[in-house]
């Protein structure tokens, strides 16, 4: 039975084992069929793959070629867009500049405008007030003429009705005059050489010898030219006769500072002719210059002094002989274009003026003409002369010492009657005598 039962198993068994290799055997090869088909599957699949993967490239490349021509097409775009707003901003920039510019220019012309209106109301109002007062002034004259009423009176009233109704005329005068008056005593000293502003009108000055009225006269325009506008110069000449006596020249400067205030240094200034001619009373820094220098030069009081000068110089050298200021014996005064007829000179001191027609300066003190006596003599040109000087015709060029020595030197050659008054002191030499006449020049200077 076990035998039978063994056998029968092996029966079983050996069956079972070729159906287990024969599942064994289609297994396998259905496994082979199957990774024969992957296989094929495997093969077809790649290449589509790589076709999808070619046509992802080829779009990704085609993107980033889009991408880069949209990128240069928009920078582009964008640099013109820029530009363009720039330039727009800079056109507005400028339209802005100049719309301001053209506003300040506006304002400035308004300004201007305002400014020359206020200007041009002043000069006008100024040119009225003038007006007025030379009416006013006018108006005083021709009453002081009929009343009789002359010299420093009379001008002196024309003048308080001019100031009456010119204010700015009255503040005008009011200043200079303190301004004079508060100025200190001027340092007079000689002139040394190398300060002289013409060396070579100072070498002429020192070797001048007074032989004529022209002479003496001629040294008012060298002063002039040696002092300038820096300092006042005084020329002192001491004449010895061929006797021994001693006689003294005294040369002093014209008005060399035309600017009110401010002055440069010269006390021979526009506040000096202003208070010379219309306060005498008040002595001016010209006035105790001159006659500082004249004490340093040593002039003895008890010898003769003839003073000399043009304009101011006239002024100034009338007004000392008319006080006796310094107590000096004066006996003459050479001067032109100076308004000196209205002061009160000794009539003994001998006198000679010289003036133009066309020259108003020696008409200041409201006199045509002084009448002619034995000590007081005018000479003139043009008709006036009597035909023996030049018409003056410029009224600038009439106001000039040049041009007054001229009419001087012109009418003394037909008359010398005039020059002979102040013969004693002229050097002139004798040839009957062994002696000759000697002059000794020296300048003294003072300033502000």
């Amino acid at each position: 039975a076990v035998l039978a039962r063994d056998r029968a198993h092996d029966a079983v068994d050996a069956p079972r084992s070729d159906y287990r290799r024969a599942e064994a055997a289609l297994d396998d090869a259905a496994h082979v069929a199957i990774a024969r088909i992957v296989a094929s599957f495997d093969g077809t699949n790649d290449g589509f793959m790589d076709h999808v993967e070619h046509a992802f490239a080829v779009t990704e490349q085609l993107l980033t070629e889009l991408n880069r021509w949209a990128r240069d097409f928009l920078a582009a775009v964008l640099d013109v867009v820029i530009a363009a707003v720039m330039l727009y901003l800079e056109a507005v920039a400028l339209a802005v500049v100049l719309i301001a510019l053209a506003v300040v220019l506006v304002a400035m012309l308004a300004l201007a405008i305002a400014v020359l209106a206020i200007v041009m109301a002043l000069v006008v109002g100024a040119l009225l007030s003038l007006l007025a007062a030379l009416v006013a002034g006018t108006v005083m004259y021709d009453l002081t003429e009929r009343l009789g009423i002359e010299g420093l009176a009379q001008i002196e009233l024309v003048l308080a009705a001019a100031c009456a109704v010119c204010p700015l005329l009255a503040v005008t005068l009011v200043t200079r005059i303190a301004d004079e008056a508060g100025k200190p005593p001027p340092t007079v000293s000689r002139l040394q050489a190398h300060d002289a502003k013409d060396p070579a009108a100072l070498k002429e000055l020192d070797s001048a010898l007074p032989t004529n009225a022209g002479d003496v006269l001629a040294w008012a325009g060298l002063v002039d030219q040696v002092g300038g506008e820096d300092r006042a110069v005084v020329d002192i000449a001491k004449v010895t006769h061929e006797d021994g006596s001693v006689a003294w020249i005294v040369t002093v400067p014209s008005t060399q500072d035309w600017v009110f205030g401010g002055d440069k240094g010269a006390s021979n200034d526009l506040d000096a002719d202003l208070v010379l001619h219309l306060f005498p009373w008040l002595r001016t820094q010209y006035e105790r210059g001159v006659l500082e220098a004249m004490a340093q030069a040593g002039i003895p009081q008890d010898e003769p002094v003839l003073l000399s000068g043009w304009s101011l110089g006239g002024i100034g050298g009338g007004r000392l002989i008319e006080s006796h200021e310094g107590g000096y014996r004066y006996e003459g005064l050479i001067c032109a274009g100076s308004p000196i007829d209205h002061m009160a000179i000794p009539r003994d001191v001998n006198v000679l003026q010289v003036k133009h027609t066309m020259d108003v300066v020696h008409r200041a003190d409201l006199i045509d003409g002084h009448p002619d006596t034995a000590h007081h003599m005018s000479v003139w040109d043009g008709p006036r002369s009597g035909g023996a000087a030049p018409f003056q015709a410029s009224p600038m060029g009439a106001h000039s010492n040049a041009a007054y020595v001229e009419t001087l030197r012109a009418n003394t050659l037909v008359d010398d009657s005039a020059s002979y008054l102040f013969s004693d002191f002229y050097a002139i030499d004798d040839p009957a005598t062994a002696a000759v006449p000697h002059v000794e020049h020296v300048q003294y200077e003072f300033s502000e």
